[in-house]
């Protein structure tokens, strides 16, 4: 049985245990708030005392694990690797100083969060406190690609389970859930297929979907269309790349700064592998009518170049972040492998970085510049791109930043905020209302599967049955893409499918 926890989970209920898949906050809680109030999981819905297991699939998984940790019920074991730990306790911090920020601005509020409008399985609680955190963090059981983790043996049956590499983020995994009956020997297998990305090009350990194939039941959650509430699927993730870069040239070009409000994990990787070669490429190339000309600067032959295009990293988890991914190459994709196997960098960004900071002030024949930067104050950047992290991705609290970024700066300066991040559902740049000087942009990139993906991925893995939420159930022939029984579940109901043959 799969029964859905709102948006933070789904609890799976096999005979003789039972398993959270995924521990999570409300996506739409990051976009909107509710009177200094959290959007957390509804555990009274469940028997806290009764989950063995909580798989979280990466860094967007375990955010509302110090709630779980906190409830004296819940002795499981929470399963994870060692990358989606270290972001996500990266972004489970800025969230505990999201909370300060939305507190301090709704203590003037009097009124009461309204629980009969929250969404199913979500109640407003009180933010967790950085002790809550520690704590939650402390309990994780860090898991490899690969291992075959035993995890409960009863009467007739014995259970373990398998993470599998997704492709989505740096360490994230699907899973693969075996249970072996005593008597005869035979093995059922549980496929669960978390955000995963079927792009191998990308800098994460790719999706491998051998061990998915031909399970006895296979558990789909999450489509890049269902994560935008949207049929239509968002452009795929190389060319959403392309096309923001393209923006941010063009912007810059016409004397506009860009600002990237980015989380400290995920497509921040893709984003400084890939923007740093396309602004080089087009640096000379590039209409200069508004930028600055008369600096001084020549090229090699002597000729009046442009300035560099300075890119700022600035803020303390983004710091964090680019010392983190330089986490052992088994969790990367093989093109990093083999670059670390030479003892180089596998990520190119972190020479730029340091090559930057070698040769400050010597800008004559650079096309740009990366500085990192551990000093989140957006009001003393200098750069005309400034990749930044606030405390969570929420329009208020990014308008908030610039504003004291635009007080700082030159009387005309005008700004562009490009939102990138695929947790933000389209159409939230226009909940909150910025400067006059302030243009705010939506270019999500997204790598999650689009539903033509998963439609030639279940044509591979033959599932012998399917498990769907109800929102996909009528949108795609599932059951011909599949060759199997499909059955679906919604956050009211639960789905009920069979295990054995």
């Amino acid at each position: 049985e799969v029964v859905q926890l709102g948006n933070h989970g789904q609890l799976l209920r096999l005979p003789g245990m039972q398993i959270l898949l995924e521990c999570a906050m409300a996506p739409e809680h990051w976009v909107t708030g509710r009177d200094g109030m959290w959007l957390a999981p509804d555990f009274s819905l469940v028997d806290l005392g009764s989950i063995d297991c909580v798989l979280c699939s990466n860094h967007d998984s375990m955010d509302a694990l110090p709630y779980l940790t906190s409830e004296a019920e819940f002795q499981g074991r929470i399963l994870s690797t060692e990358p989606s730990v270290r972001f996500s306790s990266l972004l489970i911090h800025q969230h505990a100083e999201a909370s300060d920020i939305t507190t301090k601005k709704h203590m003037s509020s009097s009124s009461a969060p309204r629980s009969e409008s929250l969404p199913h399985g979500t109640r407003a609680q009180k933010p967790y406190t950085k002790p809550d955190i520690e704590a939650a963090i402390s309990r994780v059981q860090r898991v490899n690609f690969g291992e075959r983790i035993p995890t409960k043996s009863w009467t007739e049956c014995a259970a373990t389970i398998t993470p599998v590499p997704s492709g989505y983020s740096i360490g994230s995994c699907n899973w693969v859930i075996s249970i072996e009956t005593k008597g005869d020997g035979r093995t059922f297998n549980i496929g669960y297929i978390a955000a995963s990305c079927s792009k191998k090009a990308r800098h994460p350990c790719p999706m491998d979907i051998k061990p998915l194939k031909g399970c006895d039941a296979l558990i789909l959650t999450q489509t890049a269309e269902l994560n935008y509430k949207s049929l239509r699927a968002p452009e795929p993730p190389d060319e959403a790349l392309q096309r923001l870069s393209k923006e941010i040239k063009e912007s810059v070009a016409r004397g506009a700064r860009v600002l990237l409000p980015v989380r400290p994990c995920g497509v921040v990787f893709d984003l400084l592998e890939y923007l740093p070669k396309y602004l080089r490429k087009h640096h000379q190339s590039a209409p200069s009518a508004n930028r600055l000309m008369s600096t001084g600067l020549k090229d090699a032959n002597g000729k009046p170049s442009k300035p560099p295009i300075r890119i700022e990293i600035r803020s303390m988890g983004l710091t964090q972040s680019v010392q983190n991914c330089t986490i052992a190459s088994e969790w990367l994709g093989q093109a990093k492998q083999e670059v670390a196997m030479q003892s180089a960098n596998p990520f190119a960004f972190i020479d730029e970085i340091a090559a930057s900071r070698k040769h400050d002030g010597d800008d004559g024949n650079k096309a740009l510049t990366m500085i990192l930067e551990p000093d989140s104050k957006l009001d003393s950047a200098i750069g005309e791109v400034i990749l930044f992290s606030p405390p969570s991705l929420r329009p208020d609290h990014t308008s908030d930043l610039v504003c004291g970024l635009s007080a700082s700066s030159r009387t005309g300066s005008r700004f562009v905020v490009l939102f990138c991040e695929p947790v933000l559902p389209r159409g939230s740049a226009k909940l909150h209302k910025f400067l006059s000087n302030v243009l705010p942009k939506e270019i999500y990139i997204e790598p999650r599967l689009r539903l033509e993906e998963i439609g030639r991925l279940l044509r591979i893995l033959k599932p012998r049955h399917l498990i769907v939420p109800s929102s996909l159930l009528t949108i795609s022939d599932w059951k011909k893409n599949a060759g199997c029984p499909v059955t679906a579940f919604d956050r009211k109901s639960s789905a009920w499918a069979p295990v054995r043959a």
